[in-house]
Order: C-alpha cells, then sequence, then structure tokens
C-alpha cells in the first residue's frame, strides 16, 4: 500500500482509467461470448428441427406443380391397334418433361460448364461466385 503513495497523483489516475476501460472491455467481450454462444446453440436447435420436421413434411413432387408442359393427343391405330401421336397441344413454349436418366452426358456437361464450372468442386454452393 505504501509504494503506491509514492507515485504522482497523475500516475494513480492513468492506472484507474486503464483498469476501468480494460474492466468495459472485458463485460464487453463477455457479452458477446454469450451472444455467439447462444446464436450457435439456437442455429443447431434450428436445423435439427428443420431436418426433422420440415424436410418430411415438404414431400414435394414434380406432379405437384403445374409445369405448363406439352400435351400430347394420341389415337388408336385401327389397323395395329396401336397408340400413335396425332396432335401436340402447347401454350408459349413447347415443353417435355425428361427424367434424369435420360439426359445425355454430353447435355448435362454443357449446361454446367455454361452455369458453373466449379459444380463438382463445391458442395452446392459457390461462395467465390
Amino acid at each position: 500500500m505504501a509504494a503506491n503513495n509514492n507515485r504522482p497523483a497523475k500516475a494513480r489516475k492513468r492506472g484507474a482509467a486503464s483498469r476501468f476501460f480494460l474492466g468495459i472491455l472485458r463485460i464487453l467481450g463477455t457479452i458477446l461470448l454469450i451472444m455467439l454462444t447462444t446464436g450457435l446453440i439456437f442455429s443447431c436447435i434450428f436445423a435439427a428441427y428443420v431436418k426433422n420436421h420440415l424436410s418430411s413434411a415438404m414431400d414435394i413432387k414434380p406432379e405437384d406443380f403445374s409445369l405448363n408442359l406439352t400435351s400430347v393427343i394420341y389415337y388408336t391405330d385401327k389397323e395395329t391397334g396401336e397408340y400413335k401421336e396425332l396432335s401436340l397441344l402447347y401454350g408459349k413454349e413447347n415443353r417435355e418433361w425428361v427424367d434424369y436418366e435420360e439426359i445425355p452426358k454430353w447435355l448435362e456437361k454443357a449446361a454446367v460448364a455454361i452455369e458453373d464450372k466449379r459444380f463438382y468442386k463445391h458442395s452446392g454452393v459457390d461462395w467465390y461466385r
């Protein structure tokens, strides 16, 4: 205690001010860490909720949507008894549904080359782009 009294008053004020600001920084750091931890916990709970509850509830199929596809009218051939295409009906666009397995590999690679060159290197989201 006696050593503290030997310091000049200006030095004691500077020491008190630095301790005060250091205490404020510790409080702010603690609050920031609490907010970060709370945010991470909330994010994990939300991700688990989406995975377990929402993804199974969202049973989405392409048949559920109106895709504005081309309609095909068939008729039965009297001679052979087979169905044959009579006419195609379409509105503004001529679209036909094609399963992924039916798409040629070169067409897939061409679309990827045009749209996203790094498609096979990232996990679905290209953060660089």
